[in-house]
């Protein structure tokens, strides 16, 4: 065999070995079914103007013409010399290949997945005989393998510039610079597409970055009467060292932290009233549920009841706990087969660290301090992808898992499909891999994801639990920036045994968008603020997040003596009635001792006669439809003191008041800042004396349906205040936890404890910024800063009508506000004093403020009198809307353009000077960005 058929046969021989081991996998192998790829090329593309398209069309033509005319004339004028190709027909089929095969190379090599091919076959041979652990990330050559490809086509193209000038054949030149055109353009595609995350973690297969941890499981008894042990029961794997047998209880849906308040608290940032919720905070605890015998069901509840004196005012209220009690056990219990779709927010925002606050609809962006290292050095994002990394490791081979992820629009990164036939380190690999980037649209997410599950939603719920994980930092700014839509779907969803659990990323989610959805069937959400509270909720807790077992409970109280006046441990509160309570969903939870955690659900009863005696009935169903009821009748004690069953329902009391008191106090307190008239809109009873506290006990926040001025779907930073006289009620009520949490005996209380002091501690600050005038008001400043010297010759407007030193900052309009309403919004907390048509600036109002501790007036010009809600002598709170630019070049302007003249004045006087003749003379005026940079 002579040496080119050997070549052939060499060839023919690796052809033939490629193609058994591509069917082998295809048909037996795992498959690696990521979809989404981003294209920082393609997004480049779509934003150039016409022009640049003109250009780089003219472009491409002279490229063309270099590869493929050039070296097509070259071809068919080169002859044979002495029977040997030409030098010419050489050149030119080298130039018309060359681009070809590098595009096809690279192709090859990293798309269809050659270079992991050889990278893995390598890692066989070199790592095969080791006796080490070790995994084919540990030798990576993919990289080196391109490196080597671009070189050697780099010796090719210096080869053919040696053969051009040495046969003098320059018309080859062009082709060579075409030549170097297309290989510069595909390496550089090439290095973006697979340019690396940000992240340094890299998936190596097994534990992930967590190091493998526990798992919560649950188990179920075997015996019983009613809905017992049977084919629906979901299934739970305990992998934890040491697992008990005991008896497990149940918890509500909703909230399942507050770990938003205390953590806005703990940056003295004022939180919002639905940041801390009942069941949240009960959550956060292990109750005695009361159970006095043993559960044969499912689902057993048990009553204990108390009355409990209030601690302000010293007023009996009489109160029945549920506990919330199952026959489940620890030791067996294992969940369901799970279809589980994550939809991951990627949007700009997630691009922050989780210590900072990133919100306030009017562009301010506060730094605060990391909670660690690790956290300031990590983005939402990367934190986020780590997590769900660590979740792929608690799916099982008969799990399903897809993907999708959102900014502007929603992408199908991974199709629904069981992990038994998916690389799933392949996937880890990609996710580690995303960035954020472009706006939030959260509808078109949730949209995609719920598409995801179309050929599974009729899938037998005895063996599959259908579930989307949603994770976001709830900054909505495209598509429908309400709740009404994402509560729809959702609702749809839980009819179709579809559900749904919201994890809330960072400190600026919003807990105003998720509560309300969170009431539906089989949801609930987390809030985290730290890599370790991220890998507890997604990594520890992920078994019992995504089994909901009981549903639409309802407790029917038939007495004569009683009614319910709160519920509270229920995100379904509010649909009490006077003698029914509701609980949409029960997830399984820990019990420890004999406690369960967050195994409670609190009512308070109002006493209308003498009559003591309480009959409850309790129906329920399980995951399959299945309907149990069980029913009980309980005695109040004669006891006219402070008298407890167990600890379990004088913690809950206990944790009651606590968030009563808490929230009532957020309330109040937003109600005297920038958002005061949406609070008093959605909280009838916001802004009452808190020393009338101590003569009606604590109060209990009410709310009702409202619209907002603010978008719920937007948060703003305030800083924390309190009001002297709340200082006062939260020091007596603190008295009273204590002498609780040490009768109760659980040391975990001591953490409210010192939220409590932090609150009495808080210093009322002084002002020391001011709120931004307009949205964006940053980006806006931009003709004529505070102090610039203008003459009608060196204006930055054109026919400028005024000279002298500027005594304020101008705002300028952004594109495409010409013709739109551009709201102006207070900058401090003071009176109005003046409001008229002034020459120079058309319609103007000035506020009277302290900044500082020291007065000054505030003079917003250029406005809109018509559209000015607020009237001379009203008092109007910092960051309230108070007025609308004017018409650019009316009399709503006096003939400017359209912007936002703003002037400080010292002392509290008003001065409608827009100019100063001397430098000196701006010693009157204060300049706003240098207040805002604290100089």
């Amino acid at each position: 065999m002579n040496k080119k058929k050997k070549i052939l046969t060499a060839i023919g021989l690796m052809a033939a070995l490629g193609l058994i081991y591509y069917l082998f996998d295809k048909f037996f192998g795992k498959t690696d079914d990521w979809q989404y790829v981003y294209s920082p090329t393609r997004e480049f593309l779509a934003k150039m103007p016409f022009y640049v398209y003109i250009i780089l069309a003219v472009f491409i033509v002279i490229v063309i013409v270099g590869w493929l005319v050039i070296p097509i004339i070259l071809i068919v004028k080169g002859k044979k010399i002495e029977e040997k190709m030409s030098p010419k027909r050489w050149v030119g089929i080298f130039y018309l290949t060359a681009p070809i095969l590098l595009a096809g190379c690279l192709f090859l090599m990293n798309y269809i997945g050659l270079n992991q091919l050889i990278n893995n076959f390598i890692n066989i041979i070199f790592l095969g005989f080791s006796s080490q652990e070790k995994t084919y990330s540990d030798l990576d050559i993919s990289e080196y393998l391109n490196f080597a490809l671009i070189c050697l086509f780099l010796i090719l193209f210096i080869w053919s510039l040696i053969k051009i000038f040495k046969n003098k054949v320059f018309l080859a030149l062009i082709s060579a610079l075409a030549y170097l055109i297309i290989g510069g353009f595909l390496a550089y595609v090439y290095m973006k597409e697979k340019e690396p995350s940000v992240s340094n973690y890299h998936y190596s297969g097994g534990g992930g970055y967590s190091g493998g941890g526990y798992s919560d499981g649950l188990s179920v008894a075997s015996s019983g009467s009613g809905l017992k042990s049977s084919s629906w029961l979901p299934e739970m794997d305990f992998s934890r060292s040491s697992v008990s047998n005991e008896e497990m209880g149940f918890s509500v849906g909703g909230a399942k932290d507050v770990n938003n308040f205390r953590e806005n608290i703990k940056e003295n940032k004022l939180p919002l009233p639905t940041d801390i919720t009942y069941e949240g905070l009960f959550y956060d605890y292990y109750f005695d549920t009361g159970k006095k015998e043993d559960c044969q069901k499912l689902f057993c509840p048990s009553y204990s009841y108390a009355v409990s004196n209030d601690p302000l005012n010293n007023y009996e209220e009489y109160y029945l706990s549920v506990g919330l009690n199952s026959n489940l056990k620890e030791e067996n219990f294992q969940r369901k087969k799970l279809n589980l779709v994550i939809v991951l927010d990627i949007s700009g925002s997630m691009s922050s660290p989780f210590s900072q606050y990133y919100y306030d609809r009017f562009g301010n962006k506060n730094e605060l301090e990391p909670a660690n290292e690790e956290d300031s050095k990590k983005s939402k994002i990367q934190i986020a992808n780590e997590a769900v990394v660590d979740l792929l490791g608690h799916l099982n081979e008969d799990d399903r898992f897809g993907m999708v992820l959102f900014d502007d629009g929603a992408y199908l990164a991974k199709p629904l499909n069981k992990v038994g036939k998916t690389d799933m380190e392949a996937i880890k690999n990609h996710i580690l891999e995303i960035d954020p980037r472009g706006g939030t649209n959260m509808e078109a997410g949730f949209k995609q994801g719920t598409k995801s599950f179309e050929e599974f939603l009729e899938v037998d719920q005895d063996e599959y639990e259908n579930r989307i994980i949603f994770l976001t930092d709830a900054m909505p700014n495209i598509g429908a920036i309400n709740e009404d839509s994402l509560l729809g779907m959702t609702q749809e969803n839980a009819e179709n045994k579809l559900y749904t659990t919201f994890i809330g990323i960072g400190i600026d989610f919003n807990t105003e968008l998720i509560e309300e959805i969170t009431k539906v069937r089989g949801a609930n959400y987390y809030s985290v603020h730290s890599a370790e509270q991220f890998k507890t909720r997604m990594d520890d807790e992920f078994e019992l997040m995504v089994t909901p077992l009981v549903f639409n409970l309802e407790l029917k109280l038939k007495a004569d003596g009683y009614q319910i006046d709160k519920v509270y441990g229920s995100p379904e509160a509010d649909e009490a009635t006077g003698q029914i309570m509701k609980v949409n969903t029960l997830f399984p939870s820990r019990t420890v001792e004999g406690e369960t955690r967050g195994g409670l659900v609190l009512l308070k009863l109002k006493k209308q006669s003498e009559n003591a005696s309480l009959k409850l009935i309790a129906s329920y169903e399980d995951r399959s439809g299945n309907q149990d009821s069980d029913q009980k009748s309980i005695n109040f004690p004669a006891e006219k003191e402070n008298y407890y069953e167990n600890s379990g329902i004088r913690k809950g009391i206990l944790l009651a008041r606590y968030a009563n008191l808490i929230k009532k106090w957020i309330i109040d307190q937003r109600a005297l800042e920038s958002q005061n008239q949406e609070v008093k809109m959605c909280y009838p009873n916001a802004g009452a004396d808190p020393l009338s506290y101590l003569e009606k006990g604590i109060p209990i926040p009410q709310e009702i349906p409202c619209e907002q001025l603010l978008n719920k779907w937007e948060r703003q930073s305030i800083s924390l205040k309190i009001d002297p006289e709340y200082k006062s009620i939260f020091m007596n009520f603190k008295t009273y936890f204590q002498k609780e949490t040490q009768a109760i005996g659980d040391e975990n209380l001591k953490q409210e404890i010192e939220i409590l002091d932090q609150l009495i501690k808080t210093e009322q600050k002084a002002q020391t910024s001011l709120y931004p005038p307009l949205k964006n008001a940053d980006q806006r400043i931009t003709k004529k800063p505070f102090g610039i010297f203008v003459t009608p010759q060196n204006s930055p407007i054109e026919k400028e009508r005024f000279s002298g030193y500027h005594t304020g900052v101008d705002f300028e309009i952004l594109s495409g506000e010409e013709d739109q309403t551009v709201k102006v919004f207070s900058i401090c907390e003071g009176k109005i004093i003046h409001k008229d048509r002034v020459n120079g600036y058309g319609g103007v109002i000035v506020q009277s403020c302290t900044f500082d501790q020291e007065k000054i007036s505030v003079l917003y010009g250029h406005l809109d009198l018509k559209q000015i809600p607020v009237q001379k002598n009203s008092q109007i709170n910092k960051g309230q809307p108070i007025a609308v630019l004017g018409q650019g070049y009316s009399t709503e302007t006096d003939g400017e353009r359209k912007h936002l003249h703003l002037g400080l004045i010292k002392g509290g006087k008003i001065d409608f000077k827009g100019y100063v003749s001397q430098e000196s003379m701006l010693d009157g005026w204060l300049d706003y960005e240098r207040v805002q940079k604290g100089e």
